[in-house]
C-alpha cells in the first residue's frame, strides 16, 4: 500500500512544476503531515485518500511509463507494507516494476521473483574506478611510480565502487607516492567500531579533508537522506553559518562554490538522477556526515519518508515587521511562499542582505520603498513595480551588484521612461538572465507609446544570456533587441505582445539556440523583418524554434536562400494557428523533431529530412510528401487528419513504425506510429515499412478510422511486425490481402472490427505467434488453418460468434 502511495507522490511531484493545482494539492497534503506530530502520519492521509483513487493514478502512471522504478534505497528504513498488490493489480502486461534495495526484508516481502544479489567489483574493475577518480586515466601509464601503492589501496576497497570514488576523489589532486603510501597504511583500516556503520574507506575520505572542508562536510548532516539540494542553497546555509569567510580577493559566495565543488570532485556530492541542478549524497555518504558532525549537530529527520525532499508550503500572508532590526540578516529565502503579500515596510534597514529570494511568490504587488538601500543586495528574484506611492523602477539603480537572474514585473506600472532609464540595466554587467513582465493591460495604465520608450530604456548588458518578454503592450520592438552585440543570448521568450504586428529582428543573434515565441496576436507574417539584415545567414546556431498561438499568422516568408536559414536547427513545434498556409521552411538538414499541431489551415508538405526522429502532424488541412527520400531515421510517426484518404506507398516506405497503446506521449526511444483520427483513410501501405515492428490502428475517445478496410492492400505484411493491434475499425474487412500473417509476428490483437471476414487463411508453421486474442468481430468465419500446430502459441482467447 505505502509504495503505491510514494510512487503517487513521486509522480506528483515532478507534475508540479507544471501544474499549479497539482502543487497545491501537495503542499496540502505536506501542511498535514507537518501538523502531525508523530511520524505515524502515513495512517492519517490513509484516510483521507481514496485507495482506488491512488491506483487508478498509479495505473496512468505505468501505463504512461511502461516501466516504472522503485528505490528503496533507505538503509533499515522498510516501506513495503502490501507492496505485492503493486506489482499484480495495476500494471499492463508487458510492463515491468524493477525494485532496487540495500535490505534483504524489501526484496523478500515483495517475493515474485528471486533476488538478484550484486556482487563486488572484480580487482580490475575496481582499480578502474579508483584510477579514473584519482587519475582522470583508466591506468598509471602517466604516473607509473603510483601503480604498485596504487592497486594495493584498490584492493582495500574491497570491491565497493563508492568507497573507490571516494579514495581517488581524495588523491585526485595528490600525485606523490609517499602520501599514497601514508593513506595505504593508516590505522584506520584495523579499526572497527562496532556501533558504527561507517566504512573505514569513508573515514579516510573524511580524516584527509582540510579543514574548512571538514567543517562543511559535517554540516550536511542535518540534512535528511536522499534530500535534494542546490548547489547555491549549500553555498547560503554554509555561509549564514559562518563556515565561509570573506577575503580581500574573493566574496563569501565563490569560496563556498569552490568548496562545494571539491566535495563534489571528491565524491561527497553526486548529481542527483531526477533533475541534473540538484545534488544529493549517497546514504553512506550521509552516515560518514553524521559521523563526522558527532554532537555538534542534532537532526530533524525527514517524517514525510519517500526518496526526495518534503517541501514546506507557508500559508503566510505577511512578515513581522520586527524582521526588520536584523540588521547582520544576509540570506532571506522565501521561496514557494505563494500566499505571501508583501515585505516588510523597513526593509531598507537590512543593509547587509546579500540574497533575497522571492521566486514563485507571485501575490506580492509592490516592492517595499526601501528597496533600493540594499545596496550589498547580489541576489534578487523578482522587483515588482509599485504603483502610485510604491517602490518605483528606479530604485533598481544603487543595486550595482546584482548577479545571476533578475525578473522585473508590473512593468505596467512605469509611466515614465526617464525612471525606467535611472533603473540602468546597463550597468548590471554580472546578469545572466533577465524577465520583463508587463501585467494585464485592460486598464491601459501605459500607453503604447510610453512603452516603447520605457523598453528602449531597459536595454541589458550584452553579456545577458537569457531573455524573457512577456505582456509587452507596445506596437513594436526598440531596435536594441537582436542586436549583434548580444552575442552571448542563447535564449529568448517573447510571449502575450498581443499588440506588436511584426516579429523583431533577432536573426543575426549569433549565439541563439532556443526560440519561443507564443500568442502574438496581430503579427499575420514572418518574413524578412524576422531574419534581419539581408545577405547574411539568419539563425546560424538556433536548434529549437517553437511557435504557439498565432491567430492571425498566414504566411512564412523563406529568406532569400533557403539552404542558408536555419541550418543547426533540431526541432521545430508550431501549435494553434489556424490561419496559417502556405510553405513552410524546406532545407532544414539537421532537423529531428518536427510538430504541427491545430493549424486547421495548413498543408504539411513534408522534405528530405535525414535527421528526424519524431513527426507529429495533428489537425492540419492535408499531408504530402514533396519527394520519396527516405526519412531513414525516424522512430516516431503521429498522424490525425480527420480528412485524409490515403496514405501513398512512396508516403510510408522506410518508415520504421510503432505506437504506444494509449498515445499517452512520444518516447524518442522506440519506433513509433500512431495513426488516430483519420476519418476519412481507406487503406494503409505496410507492405513496404520494411522497419515495422509494432502497429496500432486504433479508437482513442472518439477519435477512429471508420473507413480503414485495409491494412495492405498490395500484398504481405510487413516481415519485421511482431505486434499488431486493431481496434474500433468499423468497415475493415481483411488484414491482407495474401492472407498470410508475418513469420515474426508473436502477438495479434483485434476487437470491434465487426466487417472483419479473415485473420488469415493459412498460418505457417514457423510462425511464432505466442497471443491471439480476437473480440466482437462478429462475421468472422473461422480462425486461421494450422492453429494447433504452433508451438510457441500460449494464449488464444475469442469472443464472438463464427
Amino acid at each position: 500500500m505505502l509504495l503505491k502511495i510514494y510512487a503517487v507522490l513521486d509522480d506528483a511531484e515532478d507534475k508540479q512544476v507544471t501544474s499549479r493545482l497539482v502543487k497545491i494539492w501537495l503542499d496540502e497534503m505536506e501542511d498535514l503531515a507537518y501538523d502531525v506530530e508523530t511520524t505515524s502520519w502515513m495512517s492519517l492521509l490513509l484516510k483521507l485518500c481514496d485507495m482506488e483513487d491512488i491506483d487508478t493514478r498509479l495505473q496512468e502512471i505505468v501505463t504512461e511509463k511502461n516501466d516504472l522504478q522503485l528505490t528503496e534505497n533507505t538503509g533499515g528504513r522498510t516501506k513495503t507494507t502490501s507492496s505485492r498488490a503493486l506489482t499484480t493489480s495495476v500494471v499492463n502486461e508487458g510492463s515491468k516494476i524493477v525494485i532496487t534495495t540495500r535490505n534483504d526484508r524489501v526484496s523478500s516481502t515483495m517475493g515474485t521473483t528471486q533476488a538478484y544479489m550484486l556482487k563486488e567489483l572484480s580487482n580490475d574493475a575496481c582499480l578502474t574506478v579508483f584510477t579514473q577518480n584519482a587519475l582522470g586515466t583508466r591506468d598509471f601509464s602517466a604516473h607509473p611510480e603510483l601503480e604498485e601503492v596504487g592497486r594495493k589501496i584498490s584492493e582495500r576497497c574491497k570491491g565497493l565502487p563508492l568507497a573507490a570514488k571516494a579514495l581517488g576523489g581524495l588523491l585526485r589532486t595528490i600525485h606523490d607516492r609517499n602520501k599514497w603510501e601514508d593513506v595505504l597504511n593508516n590505522k584506520i583500516w584495523d579499526m572497527s567500531d562496532e556501533n558504527s556503520d561507517v566504512l573505514p574507506t569513508l573515514k579516510l575520505s573524511y580524516l584527509y579533508l582540510p579543514s574548512h572542508l571538514k567543517r562543511c562536510f559535517a554540516y550536511c548532516s542535518l540534512f535528511p537522506k536522499d534530500y535534494e539540494f542546490e548547489e547555491k542553497e549549500l553555498v547560503l546555509l554554509w555561509m549564514a553559518e559562518g563556515l565561509v569567510q570573506e577575503t580581500e580577493r574573493k566574496p563569501m559566495e565563490e569560496l563556498g562554490c569552490e568548496h562545494f565543488h571539491d566535495l563534489y570532485r571528491r565524491s561527497f556530492f553526486q548529481q542527483s538522477s531526477s533533475n541534473e541542478s540538484l545534488f544529493v549524497m549517497h546514504d553512506l555518504i550521509n552516515d560518514l556526515a553524521r559521523w563526522a558532525a558527532g554532537d555538534s549537530c542534532y537532526i530533524l529527520e525527514d517524517t514525510m519518508g519517500g526518496n526526495k525532499q518534503s517541501k514546506i508550503s507557508t500559508k503566510i500572508r505577511s512578515l513581522p515587521e520586527s524582521i526588520s532590526s536584523l540588521y547582520n540578516l544576509q540570506t532571506l529565502i522565501l521561496k514557494d511562499c505563494f500566499r505571501l503579500i508583501k515585505l516588510p515596510e523597513k526593509i531598507g534597514n537590512l543593509v547587509n542582505l546579500r540574497h533575497l529570494d522571492i521566486t514563485d511568490v507571485n501575490s506580492i504587488r509592490e516592492m517595499p520603498v526601501g528597496i533600493g538601500e540594499l545596496k550589498s543586495l547580489q541576489t534578487l528574484s523578482n522587483f515588482v513595480v509599485g504603483k502610485d506611492t510604491g517602490s518605483k523602477i528606479g530604485d533598481l539603480m544603487n543595486l550595482k551588484f546584482l548577479n545571476g537572474r533578475l525578473c522585473i514585473s508590473r512593468l505596467e506600472n512605469v509611466l515614465d521612461a526617464e525612471d525606467a532609464r535611472r533603473a540602468n540595466l546597463n550597468s548590471k554587467k554580472n546578469l545572466d538572465a533577465l524577465a520583463m513582465k508587463w501585467g494585464s493591460a485592460d486598464d491601459d495604465l501605459q500607453d503604447a507609446r510610453v512603452a516603447i520608450d520605457v523598453f528602449d530604456m531597459l536595454r541589458p548588458w550584452t553579456t545577458v544570456k537569457e531573455l524573457s518578454i512577456d505582456g509587452y503592450v507596445g506596437v513594436k520592438f526598440p531596435t536594441w533587441l537582436g542586436h549583434t552585440s548580444f552575442s552571448n543570448m542563447v535564449h529568448l521568450r517573447i510571449e502575450r505582445c498581443r499588440k506588436c504586428t511584426s516579429l523583431p529582428a533577432i536573426g543575426q543573434l549569433p549565439s541563439l539556440k532556443d526560440l519561443v515565441i507564443i500568442g502574438m496576436a496581430k503579427v499575420q507574417s514572418v518574413g524578412p523583418e524576422f531574419y534581419g539584415v539581408s545577405g547574411l545567414k539568419p539563425f546560424q546556431s538556433l536548434e529549437t524554434l517553437h511557435f504557439e498561438d498565432m491567430q492571425e499568422w498566414k504566411d512564412w516568408i523563406p529568406c532569400g536562400d533557403e539552404y542558408e536559414e536555419f541550418s543547426c536547427l533540431r526541432e521545430l513545434s508550431i501549435s494553434h494557428c489556424p490561419k496559417l498556409q502556405g510553405k513552410l521552411p524546406y532545407h532544414l538538414q539537421s532537423l529531428e523533431k518536427f510538430c504541427v499541431r491545430k493549424c486547421e489551415e495548413l498543408v504539411v508538405s513534408i522534405p528530405s529530412l535525414p535527421m528526424l526522429h519524431e513527426l507529429e502532424i495533428v489537425g492540419c488541412k492535408e499531408v504530402v510528401r514533396r519527394n520519396t527520400v527516405e526519412l531513414c531515421s525516424l522512430k516516431s510517426i503521429v498522424i490525425s487528419i480527420p480528412d485524409l484518404k490515403s496514405l501513398t506507398e512512396e508516403f510510408m516506405h522506410g518508415y520504421p513504425i510503432v505506437p504506444k497503446s494509449h498515445h499517452r506521449q512520444l518516447d524518442v526511444h522506440d519506433k513509433d506510429t500512431e495513426i488516430e483520427d483519420c476519418s476519412a483513410l481507406k487503406s494503409l501501405p505496410m507492405s513496404n515499412c520494411t522497419c515495422l515492428e509494432d502497429a496500432t490502428i486504433t479508437e482513442f475517445g472518439d477519435k477512429h478510422c471508420p473507413s480503414l478496410k485495409f491494412l495492405s492492400s498490395r500484398g504481405d505484411l510487413p516481415v519485421t511486425l511482431k505486434i499488431l493491434k486493431i481496434w474500433e475499425c468499423s468497415e475493415l474487412t481483411s488484414l491482407s490481402s495474401s492472407g498470410q500473417l508475418p513469420i515474426a509476428l508473436k502477438q495479434l490483437y483485434v476487437q470491434s472490427c465487426p466487417k472483419l471476414e479473415s485473420v488469415a487463411d493459412k498460418l505457417h508453421i514457423n510462425v511464432s505467434l505466442e497471443r491471439l486474442q480476437i473480440y466482437s468481430c462478429e462475421k468472422l468465419k473461422s480462425l486461421p488453418e494450422g492453429l494447433h500446430k504452433l508451438c510457441h502459441l500460449i494464449e488464444l482467447t475469442y469472443m464472438g460468434v463464427f
